[in-house]
């Protein structure tokens, strides 16, 4: 490396540790204070539970004092702007993230906590971080509290939270061969129907006189057939070739470095119930109501993805690397357009009077998640999830079994 792609590779270094320290403290201070609220009010021992909550917090200033002291380091002039700049965004996202972390536990402690002195070193730490903002004129301070400046604070904190945890994702390149093998299918595809074609003007030919009626009625039937028989093997071509043809295929980049460090591909099909695995209906099917396996057979949505990853690439900017996470969307909102009213009117006979009740419809989606490794399915993990849903959204998830292979 030249000097200056050596100095433009330390002052990346420093500004992913700035946003590996903000994502860490984030983790770390709401993991904690939910965890301590939760054993507040489980009733554990109260001495114990002091004993820790002010560990808690003397860890938390010390942490935050040790790191702002590197603010002196920063005016070094070898120091970029850029970096400076993150520093101050790491500075001010932490301070938010103590805020509101210790505002959770204030408020869900406070009933039950019968040491003041703690609840006070609560509220003291928040009022120095409130303080420390205004002093270093963040904008994510409050003067006046009222609707704009609350959501102007809210945005604030999840735009710091976003510029941190981008470096905890790899970045995406949309990858050319998904477009080369459609180019391939559908040049295959046309090659045979144009040979079709062919032949049969050839056939008209010979059969025909040029010109004729029924030489016309043959080459018109060829073209016909022709377009049917492109359309026809490309469908063809697409459903026994899904590993080639993915849906989505993109190139997995690490953020450190910008280098390429593995690829991955989805695909989607609706296969028919005794299709599936018999694994996954033998899950699917645990402790089922015997009227369900006497139903028409249920509507399969199959996604599968692919993920191959160069492991010596890839840790050589990660060394502290733990685990990998992979995060699946599920856009429902065509299917929650579908729904009926949520809210349904019940009538029950109580105390010999017919009352009305209203209840919650809601409808049932089975989720499997099975997760491998290699082609040959090696270490399979099955994991089987309820969704509960109504025209408002996803009510709520049941974990129902999962099994290890």
């Amino acid at each position: 490396l030249g000097p200056g792609m050596l100095e433009s590779a330390y002052k990346q270094a420093l500004i992913h540790e700035l946003k590996t320290l903000v994502n860490t403290m984030r983790a770390d201070v709401t993991g904690t204070t939910k965890l301590l609220s939760k054993k507040v009010n489980d009733g554990m021992d109260i001495n114990t539970i002091n004993l820790k909550l002010n560990s808690f917090l003397d860890n938390i200033r010390q942490v935050v004092d040790k790191f702002r002291l590197f603010h002196g380091l920063f005016i070094d002039p070898l120091i970029t702007e850029r970096a400076r700049q993150g520093l101050r965004w790491a500075d001010e996202s932490i301070s938010l993230t103590i805020e509101k972390a210790l505002l959770h536990l204030f408020i869900s402690i406070q009933g039950k906590e019968k040491d003041s002195q703690i609840l006070n070193h609560i509220l003291d730490i928040i009022m120095l971080e409130v303080e420390y903002r205004k002093q270093k004129s963040y904008p994510s301070v409050i003067d006046i509290p009222n609707k704009i400046s609350l959501e102007n604070k809210q945005y604030r904190d999840s735009m710091l939270k976003k510029w941190a945890q981008v470096e905890m994702y790899m970045n995406i390149k949309r990858s050319p061969a998904q477009k080369r093998a459609g180019h391939v299918i559908a040049g295959i595809a046309a090659a045979v129907a144009m040979g079709f074609a062919i032949i049969a003007t050839f056939f008209a030919q010979r059969l025909f006189a040029s010109y004729s009626v029924p030489w016309a009625l043959l080459i018109v039937a060829s073209y016909i057939f022709k377009d049917r028989i492109k359309e026809i093997l490309k469908g063809m071509f697409v459903s026994i070739m899904p590993k080639f043809v993915a849906d989505r295929v993109v190139h997995l980049i690490d953020p450190a470095n910008g280098r390429k460090v593995g690829f991955s591909h989805g695909v989607v099909h609706y296969p028919e119930q005794n299709t599936v695995s018999r694994r996954i209906l033998l899950l699917r099917n645990h402790n089922s109501d015997p009227l369900l396996l006497s139903l028409p057979p249920e509507n399969v949505l199959h996604y599968r993805k692919s993920t191959v990853l160069n492991c010596r690439k890839f840790i050589c900017s990660h060394t502290r690397l733990e685990s990998i996470t992979e995060i699946i969307r599920l856009k429902l909102h065509k299917w929650l357009s579908l729904m009926d009213d949520p809210i349904e009117t019940h009538y029950l006979v109580n105390n010999g009077k017919p009352q009305k009740y209203k209840g919650k419809r809601v409808y049932y989606i089975q989720l499997i998640a099975s997760i491998s490794q290699g082609k040959k399915n090696r270490n399979e993990k099955l994991f089987y999830y309820k969704l509960a849903l109504n025209q408002k959204g996803i009510m709520r998830i049941e974990h129902v079994k999962s099994e290890s292979y």
